[in-house]
């Protein structure tokens, strides 16, 4: 083996073979042997890409212990892997085989070689890749997609293997403005782009509304960039703490006083109900009491009244409930039961309508 190698590290054999007259050509498979240990690899010559009278190539990958040999592929077994010095042969299985072989080789594989790129170009590259989608999905869209929410959950700290941060890449100011700008300079037709955030009842609604209204001034402060509206993406929670309650209906006053300052058009979407006892636990729909889904109805009201005091109607961009009909063992109160009878939810949708 090479210094430092042992059989382990081999990744196949391979071998120059001239099959005389196409004797053998498909055989019994290929074998290798190995200390007088033989192998088949389970493909005869033909398999390879052989030819008659022709010099051709054989390649056969080594596996590790438990992997399935066959394909043109043997398995070496643990007992061998760490042998620095072997005896090899090679050649077919079959019983009337004639070829002449040379060049054969062992092979190897290097480990990786990591070359970092600089910031400049990761930059250049992660450009031209949301260039590509942002482009693509625009252009699909055509004149139909006037609309879009171009930046979703800025406020989203979440870290783990599937977090990717395009401001550690384009900057922290910059990928927000690049893909507005790349939005705008692809659609068929004037856009309204929004930035889009969740909003749980169990945030501090006001410091979070703060923090994404400071976010898209930065974004804003070159004066070419524009962001036309945020989307509120509201999970609502009735309490039957009566003095949670109305923290909740405060946090509620206060987030859309907040955003309605801004001047902007708000819409919120995936708005959802739910309701929890005084030990703050969740209720399942199926078991809530005539009076607990009346609460919760009108809570309902009272966010989307709240909703159209706060925000000038010409900046009211409209409101989607999350589930029109609900699940006896789920936790969102809904407007249509799982048999499509309006309940108590769906008066007070119509009542914060009116």
């Amino acid at each position: 083996m090479q210094d430092g190698k042992t059989l382990g590290d081999y990744v196949g054999i391979s071998l120059d073979m001239y099959l005389v007259d196409g004797k053998g050509g498909w055989g019994d498979g290929m074998r290798v042997v190995i200390n007088g240990q033989e192998f088949n690899c389970g493909q005869g010559p033909y398999n390879f890409g052989c030819q008659d009278n022709k010099w051709g190539e054989i390649y056969i990958t080594f596996l590790k212990e438990g992997e399935a040999s066959g394909g043109g592929k043997i398995a070496i077994p643990n007992s061998m892997k760490d042998l620095t010095e072997i005896e090899v042969a090679v050649g077919s299985g079959s019983g009337e085989w004639h070829a002449y072989v040379k060049n054969i080789n062992l092979h190897w594989k290097a480990e990786d070689t990591v070359i970092e790129k600089t910031p400049e170009e990761k930059k250049n590259l992660l450009t031209e890749e949301l260039n590509k989608w942002i482009g693509g999905m625009i252009n699909s869209g055509g004149e139909a997609v006037n609309a879009w929410n171009i930046i979703g959950e800025p406020l989203d700290k979440t870290t783990d293997a599937n977090t990717f941060d395009w401001g550690e890449y384009l900057g922290d100011v910059e990928y927000a403005r690049t893909a507005v700008k790349l939005a705008r300079d692809t659609a068929k037709v004037a856009l309204d782009l929004f930035v889009g955030n969740t909003f749980n009842q169990a945030d501090e609604m006001g410091q979070k509304a703060d923090e994404m209204i400071a976010l898209v001034n930065a974004w804003e402060a070159d004066n070419v960039t524009k962001i036309d509206g945020y989307n509120i993406i509201l999970h609502a929670v009735y309490s039957k703490d009566a003095t949670l309650q109305h923290t909740n209906e405060g946090m509620i006053t206060q987030l859309f006083d907040k955003l309605a300052q801004t001047g902007k058009q708000v819409r919120v979407s995936d708005l959802s109900m739910m309701v929890e006892n005084a030990d703050g636990n969740l209720i399942q729909a199926g078991r809530l009491t005539a009076d607990e889904r009346t609460a919760a109805a009108n809570y309902m009201t009272f966010i989307m009244k709240e909703y159209r005091r706060a925000i000038a109607s010409d900046k009211q961009y409209g409101i989607s409930i999350s589930s029109i009909t609900e699940t006896s063992t789920g936790n969102k109160v809904c407007p249509w039961t799982s048999g499509y009878n309006r309940n108590g939810m769906y008066e007070g949708i119509v009542e914060g309508l009116k």
